[in-house]
């Protein structure tokens, strides 16, 4: 954009960080009035109001706050070439942004957030738990964890893999001592099983469970399709409270299972396994923040 003052979207971003224009200018030196008028002229140039004022205090618009995460994301980018041009190993700091799965990432990504914060005391951590698959660089993450395929990754995106999971068929002992254990694989047509599906998926449709027998070749088996979602803490629950059997990544079902809330069943048969993968923007100048957290993803992950 011609006439870009950067000093102009630093005043932006940093009132938006810290929450007020006289906080702002304390961090950067410069008087409230001054940052105030350089988020002024921000605004005129683009010709869009970022802010919302009112006498004590302001509120982000929408466009602001997508123009401020776009410009968060730039300002790393420059820091991380400076960083490189200048020959230095910079490290980590700064807010570095995440994306991950509910309950994968509150049971084995959090863990590693909080030893990765008291290790780098100058980075901050913004984790947003959604099933959901985002676009990391629209919605301004720095990377992703993503449970499953990746077949439909974007080209101008990373992929690591970090992990893998074996799936398990899984049941309360309620349940089980009402509707009995199922032998077969295909005995489970006269269970109540509680499946997943992906959130592009209808949840009407008709599902099934993919695994390999006795045989060696892999079949499909669906059973009685009574509740269906696309969160696995759902499922879990359901599991627990007696609703079906389930066939979810071991990582759901294991602390259960060692508690005995949950019996393990059908483990005579070879199931899919679930690969955990990092995704992050493809960058010549991969900030040091997001290189140190997926360094510290995969050491985690191979110790466990």
């Amino acid at each position: 954009m011609r006439g870009t003052n950067t000093g102009d979207i630093v005043a932006f971003t940093t009132a938006v960080k810290t929450g007020s224009f006289a906080d702002a200018g304390r961090g950067l030196g410069l008087s409230r009035s001054a940052v105030a008028k350089a988020v002024g002229r921000l605004e005129a140039r683009l010709g869009v109001r970022l802010l919302n004022r009112t006498t004590r205090a302001f509120s982000v618009t929408e466009e602001g706050q997508r123009f401020y995460e776009q410009c968060i994301a730039i300002l790393d980018d420059l820091e991380a070439a400076e960083n490189n041009a200048a020959g230095r190993d910079a490290k980590p700091k700064g807010t570095l942004r995440i994306t991950a799965p509910g309950a994968y990432g509150q049971l084995h990504v959090m863990p590693v957030i909080r030893r990765f914060l008291a290790d780098w005391p100058e980075v901050s951590v913004e984790l947003s738990l959604t099933d959901r698959v985002v676009d990391i660089v629209e919605d301004g993450f720095d990377l992703a964890i993503r449970i499953g395929g990746l077949e439909n990754t974007p080209q101008d995106l990373i992929s690591r893999g970090i992990k893998r999971y074996p799936t398990i068929f899984c049941a309360s002992p309620e349940y089980l001592a009402l509707r009995g254990a199922p032998e077969t694989i295909e005995s489970l047509r006269d269970h109540t099983c509680l499946f997943y599906f992906a959130s592009k998926a209808r949840a009407t449709s008709q599902h099934s469970w993919r695994v390999r027998g006795p045989d060696g070749s892999w079949q499909s088996i669906s059973g009685r399709q009574r509740f269906v979602s696309d969160r696995g803490e759902a499922l879990l629950e359901a599991a627990l409270f007696g609703m079906g059997i389930a066939y979810l990544p071991a990582f759901l079902f294991e602390p259960h299972v060692e508690a005995g809330r949950l019996i393990r069943v059908l483990p005579q048969y070879q199931t899919e396994e679930v690969p955990i993968s990092v995704l992050y923007p493809s960058k010549r100048y991969l900030p040091a923040k997001v290189r140190a957290f997926i360094d510290a993803l995969v050491d985690s992950f191979e110790s466990s």
